[in-house]
C-alpha cells in the first residue's frame, strides 16, 4: 500500500494555554506531532492556517472523511479544533486520535476515547520528554490503524451501534482531491494490466491499494478484473483481504460466490450464496444463487452415464432440476426486472427444458422474452455493452432469427476484443458449447460459435509463445539470496 496520510487537527502559531501562557503551537507540529506520524509510516498534512467561521472548504471535509488517521491537539479550546474532531467522529467510526497538553482532564463527551498527554515547558514540548511522548504518539497511532476496522472507537457509533458509515462515492466533493485522483489512476493501472491480460499485475496492484480508507474499493477492482480474466483463486485471495476489512460487505460476498463457482467448488459457492440471501434478498443476490441451481444442474447433466452417447437423454432424466433452475431464475428477474441477466438464464433454460422434453414449460416464457428484451433495449439505449448485446443475441438465437444473431455477437465480440474481456467470450463459448452439445438449433448455434470462438483468437494471439520461445510456465518459484564471507576471510570479496 502507498503511504497514507494523516490528518492533523490542531491551532496554528502561538496561542494562549489554559496557564494563560502562549504555546507554540507551530513547535507542537514540527517537534511532537510531525515525527511521530511519521515514525508509524503515515505522511503529516495540515490544513490551512487561514480557515473563518463559517467557510469550511471542501477538501477540508475530504481529508477528515478520507484520511487514514485524525490526530487532534486539544490542549486549548479552539472552536475549528473541536468542529472538526466532531466531523470526523460523525463519519469514521475508528481512525482518531487525541492529544492535549497542560489540561488535567478533557470534557465528559470525549471520556473513554484514546487520549495521549504531552508534555510542556516553556510553551513547547518539553525535551527530555519529548522522545519517550513522541514514541508513545507513534505506538497508538499504529495499534489504532491495526485495529481501526473492527473497533468502533469514535463515541458516536460506540453508542449508536446500528449507524453505519456513509458510502464515500457518496461523500466525494470538490472538483479535485489527492485522495481521488490516487484511486482513479490505480484503477486506470488495474484496466491495463486487465487488457494486457496480465494477472500478476493486478495481484501486484492488490497489495498497493492507493488509500486504507479506499482500500476495500480497490480490492472490489482487483477482485472483479481477476474474475473476468478467469482467474478466480487468484479473485479469492484478493477477496479474503477484502472480507478481512469488512466482512459483510455484500459486494464481495457475491463476487466471493461468483468466483467460488468459476473455480469448480459449487457447493461453497451455494452455501455461501444462500446464506447472504438470507440477509439480502435483492435480484443480483438472487441471481447468483440462481446460477448454482443452474451449476448443479449441470454437474447432473455432465455426470449422467448417459451424457456421452445420448447427451439429450441424460438431460432429459435431469430436467426436473433443470427446470428448478429456471424457476430460480425467473425469482430473481422479477425481484429485479431491469437486470436482464438473470431474465435470460431462466428464458435459455425454460426453452431447452421444453426442447428436450417435448412438453410445455408452466413458467410464461413469453413474458420472461418480452422483459428481457425491454431491459436490454434499456441498457443499450444508454451505452453499448457486451453482456447486453450477447443477451439480445442469445433472443434471436432462441427465436430462430439468424441475422439479428449474428449482428448482435458481431458487435458484442468486437466490443470483448477491443477491451481485452477474454472471460466475457470464455463465458459465451461455454454456453454455445453446452447448446450444441445438447443438440439445440445446431446451425445457429454453430455460427455463433464460429464468430466468439475468432475473437477468442485475436486475443489469444498476442500472448501465444512464438516457435522458438517456451510457453509461459503455470509457475515460477524464485530464489534470491546474496553471498557473505566468511567471519575470517583476510579479503572481503563481497559486501
Amino acid at each position: 500500500m502507498s503511504q497514507g496520510t494523516a490528518f492533523l487537527v490542531m491551532p496554528f502559531g502561538r496561542k494562549p494555554g489554559p496557564d494563560g501562557n502562549d504555546i507554540d503551537f507551530d513547535r507542537v507540529y514540527l517537534d511532537y506531532l510531525k515525527p511521530a506520524v511519521e515514525a508509524a509510516g503515515l505522511r503529516p498534512h495540515r490544513a490551512d492556517a487561514e480557515r473563518r467561521a463559517g467557510s469550511i472548504h471542501a477538501d477540508m471535509f475530504q481529508d477528515l472523511l478520507m484520511a487514514e488517521m485524525v490526530v487532534a491537539d486539544l490542549t486549548v479550546d479552539n472552536p475549528n479544533v473541536w468542529y472538526e474532531i466532531g466531523v470526523r467522529h460523525a463519519l469514521r467510526a475508528s481512525g482518531a486520535i487525541l492529544t492535549f497538553a497542560l489540561r488535567s482532564k478533557l470534557p465528559f463527551d470525549l471520556n473513554g476515547q484514546r487520549m495521549l498527554y504531552y508534555t510542556l515547558t516553556d510553551g513547547v514540548p518539553d525535551p527530555a520528554k519529548l522522545a519517550a511522548e513522541c514514541a508513545a504518539l507513534t505506538e497508538a497511532i499504529t495499534a489504532t490503524l491495526a485495529a481501526w476496522k473492527e473497533r468502533k472507537a469514535s463515541p458516536v457509533y460506540a453508542q449508536l451501534p446500528s449507524l453505519r458509515e456513509p458510502d464515500w462515492k457518496s461523500l466525494k466533493v470538490g472538483d479535485v482531491n489527492e485522495f481521488w485522483q490516487a484511486l482513479e489512476k490505480w484503477q486506470k493501472r488495474i484496466e491495463v494490466a486487465q487488457h494486457g491480460q496480465r494477472p500478476g499485475d493486478i495481484l501486484l496492484l492488490a497489495e498497493e491499494t492507493p488509500n486504507r480508507s479506499l482500500e476495500l474499493e480497490a480490492l472490489r477492482t482487483a477482485a472483479k478484473a481477476l474474475i473476468d480474466l478467469n482467474r478466480s483463486r487468484y479473485a479469492l485471495d484478493t477477496l479474503k483481504t477484502a472480507l478481512g476489512i469488512d466482512p459483510d460487505d455484500v459486494k464481495c460476498r457475491q463476487m466471493q460466490g461468483i468466483a467460488l463457482g468459476r473455480a469448480g467448488r459449487f457447493e461453497e459457492a451455494k452455501v455461501a450464496l444462500q446464506t447472504l440471501a438470507e440477509k439480502h434478498s435483492d435480484g443480483e443476490t438472487l441471481g447468483l444463487l440462481a446460477r448454482t441451481w443452474k451449476d448443479q444442474w449441470r454437474r447432473l447433466w455432465d455426470t449422467h452415464p448417459l451424457r456421452q452417447s445420448d447427451a439429450r437423454g441424460a438431460a432429459k432424466l435431469t430436467a426436473p432440476t433443470l427446470t428448478q433452475a429456471a424457476e430460480a431464475h425467473v425469482k430473481a428477474f422479477q425481484a429485479d426486472p431491469a437486470d436482464y441477466y438473470p431474465g435470460i438464464n431462466a428464458l435459455t433454460l425454460g426453452r431447452l427444458w421444453e426442447d428436450v422434453t417435448g412438453r410445455q414449460s408452466k413458467l410464461d416464457l413469453d413474458i420472461v422474452a418480452k422483459g428481457v428484451l425491454w431491459a436490454v433495449s434499456c441498457k443499450l439505449a444508454n451505452k453499448k455493452d457486451y453482456w447486453a448485446l450477447v443477451t439480445r443475441a442469445e433472443i434471436a438465437l432462441l427465436e430462430g432469427d439468424e441475422d439479428a444473431m449474428r449482428d448482435h455477437y458481431d458487435e458484442a465480440a468486437a466490443l470483448a476484443v477491443n477491451d481485452g474481456k477474454l472471460f466475457y467470450l470464455d463465458s459465451s463459448s461455454q454456453t454455445l458449447d453446452f447448446l450444441r452439445d445438447l443438440g439445440f438449433r445446431p446451425e445457429l448455434v454453430g455460427a455463433a460459435a464460429e464468430i466468439i470462438d475468432g475473437a477468442e483468437g485475436q486475443l489469444q494471439a498476442p500472448h501465444r509463445a512464438k516457435p522458438d520461445q517456451p510457453a509461459e510456465p503455470a509457475r515460477v518459484v524464485l530464489f534470491s539470496g546474496h553471498m557473505i564471507d566468511r567471519p575470517d576471510r583476510a579479503h572481503p570479496r563481497f559486501p
